[in-house]
C-alpha cells in the first residue's frame, strides 16, 4: 500500500467520515484480480476469443483488431484521435461477436468456469458498502459483470452497472448488440443523470473511486462533488508508479488484496 500524500489523504479522510459519500468503481483489475498463477488475466472480450467459443473466424479476426489498435489506447497520441481508434475497435469487435453466434452459456461458461476471479476480500467489500450507493463503471461486457455478482451473491439492490449490455433472443443468442459503447477512454463522456443511480446519489457530494488505470479518474466527471477519495490498484499495465502517485490518494501493488480497501472504508462508514 502506498500513500503518496499523508497530509492530504487524511484530510479527506476526515471529510468523509462526516459526510454522505457513494462509490464508483472500475471492475476488470480492479474488484477482479490483474494476475493467476503468475499470469496476467485477459479481459473478457479476450477470454471469449482465446477460449474458443466462436467460431475460428472470429478468433482471428478479433486477433487482427487487437494487434490494430490496441496500440493507440495508451499511445502519446491526441487523446480524440485515440477516443475515435477506441470506438472503432469496440464497434468492429461487438459486430464481429454477433455475427459469429455469441451467445448468453459464452458468458455464463466464462463466469462458471472461474476465468475471472475476485480480489480476496471482495465479499467483505461488498458487505462494509451495503448501505451505501455503488456504481460499476465497465468497458467490458456488462452481463458478464452482472452474471459475476450473481453468482457471488453480490448483485444487491445498491449496486448499479452501467457498461456494454447485449440483447438476446428467446435462444440465448445475441441479436442486438450497444447503439454506442462505454470503452476505456469514453467513461468521462458517458451521461449517468439520467440513470437510477443518479437519484440515489445527487444528495451525496462526495465519491470514493477504485480503477486500475489512471483514465479512470473520469468516471466521477460530470457529477458534482466536494471530495474524491482515488484509490488506484497498480497493475504494472501501461503507465509506471510514479505517474499512479500523481492520480491516486491511495494506491494498491502488487495485484494486492481489498484488505487495505477494507479497513479504510470500515472506518469511514
Amino acid at each position: 500500500m502506498i500513500i503518496p500524500n499523508q497530509e492530504e489523504f487524511e484530510r479527506k479522510v476526515k471529510f468523509l467520515k462526516n459526510s454522505p459519500s457513494h462509490i464508483i468503481s472500475d471492475f476488470d483489475k480492479t474488484l477482479t484480480k490483474a494476475f493467476t498463477n503468475g499470469k496476467k488475466v485477459q479481459s473478457s472480450y479476450a477470454l471469449l476469443r482465446e477460449g474458443n467459443y466462436l467460431n475460428e473466424n472470429f478468433a482471428k479476426r478479433s486477433q487482427e483488431f487487437y494487434n490494430t489498435y490496441r496500440k493507440f489506447e495508451d499511445s502519446d497520441e491526441p487523446l480524440p484521435f485515440r477516443q475515435n481508434k477506441m470506438n472503432g475497435w469496440w464497434q468492429a469487435n461487438w459486430t464481429l461477436m454477433k455475427e459469429c453466434g455469441l451467445s448468453k452459456s459464452d458468458l455464463l461458461d466464462i463466469v462458471d468456469k472461474n476465468k475471472i476471479e475476485a480480489r480476496e476480500g471482495l465479499s467483505e467489500f461488498f458487505s462494509i458498502i451495503e448501505s451505501v450507493p455503488v456504481l460499476i463503471f465497465s468497458a467490458g461486457l456488462g452481463d458478464i459483470i452482472e452474471m459475476f455478482l450473481d453468482k457471488h451473491d453480490l448483485l444487491t439492490p445498491n449496486v448499479h452497472i452501467v457498461s456494454n449490455f447485449c440483447t438476446f433472443d428467446e435462444t440465448g443468442k445475441v441479436i442486438e448488440v450497444p447503439s454506442s459503447f462505454i470503452h476505456t477512454l469514453n467513461k468521462n463522456e458517458i451521461e449517468i443523470t439520467n440513470r437510477p443511480y443518479y437519484q440515489e446519489i445527487k444528495d451525496r457530494k462526495n465519491v470514493i473511486l477504485l480503477g486500475d488505470r489512471i483514465d479512470d479518474l473520469g468516471m466521477v466527471e460530470g457529477l458534482e462533488h466536494d471530495v474524491v477519495l482515488k484509490i488506484g490498484f497498480y497493475n504494472c499495465d501501461s503507465q509506471t508508479l510514479e505517474e499512479y502517485k500523481k492520480h491516486f490518494d491511495l494506491i494498491i501493488t502488487n495485484d494486492g488484496t481489498m484488505e487495505e480497501v477494507n479497513k479504510l472504508l470500515k472506518s469511514i462508514l
